[in-house]
């Protein structure tokens, strides 16, 4: 193939990553002249110089460093290789998902497109498009205090990063066409400004690579080490990096100098850019190999060059109890793999029947539907003349007789059959994800009684709660890890928004990496306090019975003291037995926080302003019986109602409507007269009879025709 040599760049580079001069005898004035020239653009940091790639590779990085790159490059290819096997099953169902199909082999094939695949799985991803609300409670008496700041943190962070979105990516892949898909939460310590979040991603899973020897995603903690192919990083984004520590005290200048470009591949069938020449694959590497066991992370180009190497004494993320930050969920499990499959994969014969038969249709429409002419030689005139795409109405055919010579016979059309299998395919289709169209409120075109409709959106509803299961309990690890890295690296307070209505919480989230240890508290606790609960009575700071005894206490142990400017420990002499001792103080215990997380999708009230409008408007028609009248009494007050609208909406509700009419303050009166009259000394004291009142016919609520005060029919007396 011919290079063409842009005026753009004075030279280019190969598929092997070397540069290609321009040619000789090659005279472009204009490129020769940038060739040739010596002042030095801040684009130029673009280029690389691949001779050099050796030996600027043994310059930066020692030997050991080198062979732990080697060893890491070599797994990173043998999983690549068991990937691709798995790739091309994965990208034929993501073709059949976006309905992308060939060109036909002939002009007479229609070549026809049905989807099912893609409105089978959108249909069940529609269902997901709200906000996951997390419910979390404490495991023990010292985390529950702490839950509700958890549910505020863990909310605001799922919104920020836009989880509804990640979750229907994350969905697409699981259910659409791989069976398989991937959650990651790291700290990203530029958002905000520089005060820092945890980043929630959702990786390919064709580019991230678990230790070969896990065969069950329940056992993915116990990876040796996890590897994610980052892909396409603009090498001018390394350069620019503040926030890595390169190592052997190396420039990201010296580094990027040695990482040769443009070594990517792009999956099903994405777009390539001529400008992915200038950046290169970047390659994460998670472990726990070292001598400390510890979660380590290696940042390394896929040529070879480790950019960055956390120091294995600590681990990565401190509070995370040293887990990889990566989080996986299968569809459908296969024995001794760590993939699974998908709905996809299940629909994938049905797809292709469907299309088959949609082409058949249109070849018998051609036929089948067209009029056939019968023509009598003895009509003495041309066949030709009757043939499709010559025969034109508006000039004359000379025949004999044409009534009797000539007939014309209609075609019958398709076969109902056709139609039939058709539909069937549709309804199997949904029988066999678990799903039914029903759930979206279309029109199955299918006869069915009320009963099997509801039948039919039960199991539709037990197989959509059973793959919501799987994701929830992701969401959930998620959840605790995003609060671990919060709890890690936040230095100060921040505020956050709990409601409409512009109500905010002052937190701090360093608080729940040291939460007092509490215990039931034991009798000379209890005792210590009633003794104190009494002083303070006794001063007058606090009124018997106001505040409730304790249930438990805060756990004590005791501690060396050493010397804060070396460190040693302080020694003290028992006064009975005159011995030297270390001396100790009593301090608080404390812990982590540990909640038990559970994140609903769907579930639950929903929680926009029409829906809670809906709802607000729903109780304000509710009346439930009065405990002491036994009459109908609406359960929101007309103050109540006011009020929650007006917050709701946002509006000054003027009170000009009365509160209840003449009629109704008569017959309240009345009703407190007769209990007050049954209540005297001697009389029963039991509920007034009011079915044998004397009640007035008073409406309570005048768009309801007939209704009552007292919930009984105009003529009860």
């Amino acid at each position: 193939m011919a290079r063409i040599w842009f005026n753009m760049r004075p030279f280019t580079r190969g598929k092997d990553g070397r540069v290609q001069r321009p040619p000789k005898g090659y005279t472009n004035p204009e490129v020769i002249s940038r060739y040739e020239a010596k002042d030095e653009i801040y684009e130029d940091k673009y280029e690389q110089d691949a001779d050099k790639f050796n030996t600027i590779r043994d310059e930066i990085m020692t030997e050991e460093q080198k062979k732990r790159a080697d060893f890491y490059l070599q797994h990173y290819y043998t999983l690549v290789a068991e990937m691709d096997g798995r790739k091309e099953e994965w990208e034929e169902l993501e073709r059949l998902y976006g309905a992308d199909i060939d060109d036909p082999e002939n002009e007479d094939d229609p070549n026809i497109f049905v989807p099912i695949i893609n409105p089978s799985i959108e249909g069940q991803i529609q269902t997901l498009d709200v906000d996951p609300q997390p419910t979390i409670k404490g495991q023990g008496f010292s985390d529950h205090q702490f839950a509700h700041t958890a549910e505020i943190l863990t909310t605001w962070c799922f919104k920020k990063n836009k989880i509804r979105k990640l979750i229907k990516r994350h969905e697409r892949r699981r259910r659409g066409y791989i069976g398989t898909a991937w959650f990651k939460v790291v700290w990203d310590p530029d958002a905000l400004d520089g005060f820092g979040m945890p980043k929630i991603t959702c990786p390919s899973p064709t580019k991230v690579f678990v230790d070969g020897k896990i065969k069950d995603y329940m056992r993915l903690q116990e990876a040796d080490f996890i590897i994610e192919e980052i892909g396409l990083v603009s090498i001018m984004e390394l350069r620019r990096d503040k926030t890595r520590e390169p190592i052997n005290g190396k420039t990201m200048d010296e580094i990027a100098d040695a990482i040769a470009l443009g070594n990517s591949v792009v999956d099903f069938g994405g777009e390539e850019s001529g400008d992915d020449k200038d950046s290169f694959t970047l390659l994460h590497i998670w472990t726990r190999n070292n001598e400390y066991g510890n979660l380590q992370l290696i940042e390394m180009s896929k040529c070879g060059i480790i950019i960055s190497e956390s120091d294995p004494k600590e681990p990565y993320y401190t509070m995370v109890r040293n887990q990889y930050p990566y989080f996986i969920t299968v569809l459908y499990e296969r024995e001794n793999s760590l993939y699974g499959f998908s709905d996809g994969k299940l629909l994938k014969r049905l797809q292709i029947l469907m299309n088959n038969l949609w082409n058949e249709c249109v070849i018998a429409c051609r036929h089948s539907a067209q009029t056939a002419t019968f023509v009598d030689p003895a009509a003495h005139i041309d066949p030709e003349d009757f043939a499709a795409g010559k025969r034109d109405p508006r000039h004359p055919i000379p025949a004999r007789n044409p009534n009797v010579n000539i007939k014309e016979s209609q075609g019958k059309g398709l076969n109902m059959v056709i139609f039939q299998l058709i539909g069937l395919v549709i309804q199997e289709a949904q029988r066999v994800i678990r799903f039914s169209s029903l759930k979206t409120g279309t029109n199955t075109g299918r006869i069915m009684t009320a009963r099997q409709a509801s039948i039919e959106m039960a199991e539709a509803e037990r197989g959509m709660d059973d793959k919501k299961a799987d994701l929830s309990d992701t969401l959930a690890d998620v959840a605790e890890y995003c609060l671990c890295l919060m709890m890690e690296n936040w230095d100060a307070a921040k505020a956050f928004r709990v409601s409409e209505n512009n109500d905010f919480e002052w937190i701090d989230a360093r608080e729940l990496a040291n939460i007092p240890v509490l215990v039931p508290a034991d009798q000379s606790y209890l005792d210590s306090w009633r003794a104190e609960r009494e002083a303070r009575i006794a001063a007058g700071l606090e009124k018997r019975g106001e505040v409730p005894e304790p249930k438990f206490m805060q756990l004590y142990k005791d501690e060396e003291e050493k010397d804060p400017e070396t460190g040693e420990p302080i020694y003290e002499v028992d006064k009975k037995t005159g011995e030297k001792r270390k001396k100790t103080k009593r301090v608080p215990v404390t812990k982590q926080v540990e909640f038990d997380i559970d994140v609903s999708i769907g579930e639950g009230l929903p929680t926009n302003k029409i829906a809670l409008y809906n709802i607000i408007l729903t109780l304000a028609n509710l009346r439930v019986p009065d405990e002491e009248t036994g009459m109908p009494r609406p359960i929101l007050t007309y103050e109540k109602v006011k009020k929650m609208l007006g917050d709701l909406l946002g509006l000054d509700i003027d009170d000009e409507t009365p509160r209840s009419n003449p009629q109704e303050e008569q017959f309240m009166r009345m009703i407190r007269s007769i209990m007050s009259q049954q209540a005297q000394p001697g009389q029963n004291m039991s509920r007034p009879n009011l079915m044998r009142a004397q009640i007035p016919q008073v409406t309570a609520n005048e768009s309801i025709p007939g209704e009552t005060i007292g919930g009984y029919p105009s003529n009860a007396v």
